[in-house]
């Protein structure tokens, strides 16, 4: 009895460090004022119960199934915290359309001491631009809420 109470202290003690170690990069990153931590912990996380569940003898019958599925979620999430939407979604836009000259974008008052915006003159690009940050914000949500309904229907099987 004594000797498995010392074994499992050891146990938790050598694997409670290792998590430390492991986790110490990552939380000596994470900052309270944007999301952008919280998808970084979570993808970090769901990287080790992904190689937990792909190890070479896993201990359940499922382990590669739940694997896929905690890929899936770890992608998203990385995608979360990259956020690289409009990026994506306006590369074909930048293809098609010139560069922007944001001093044109500007006006300067009769009086000499504003400015006031009047926008991008060419309507089809400011269009194009339009639906890019429509299909950003579209794609962004999709994924958000593919990972949060994968969590919330596959979290309680992800166990070993």
């Amino acid at each position: 009895m004594l000797i498995s109470k010392i074994k499992q202290v050891l146990y938790n003690l050598k694997y409670g460090i290792l998590n430390i170690v492991k986790w110490i990069p990552v939380i000596w990153k994470d900052r309270q004022w944007d999301k952008y931590y919280l998808y970084e912990i979570l993808h970090f996380k769901l990287s080790l119960m992904e190689k937990h569940f792909y190890r070479d003898k896993p201990t359940i019958v499922n382990s590669k199934r739940y694997g896929k599925q905690i890929k899936i979620a770890k992608v998203l999430a990385k995608r979360l915290a990259n956020d690289n939407y409009l990026d994506n979604a306006t590369f074909w836009h930048d293809q098609k359309f010139e560069e922007v000259d944001f001093k044109s974008l500007w006006r300067k008052e009769p009086n000499g001491m504003y400015y006031s915006y009047v926008g991008d003159q060419n309507v089809n690009r400011q269009n194009s631009f339009d639906k890019c940050c429509k299909h950003s914000v579209y794609m962004r949500n999709r994924d958000l809420q593919y990972l949060f309904d994968l969590l919330n229907k596959k979290i309680e099987w992800w166990w070993d």
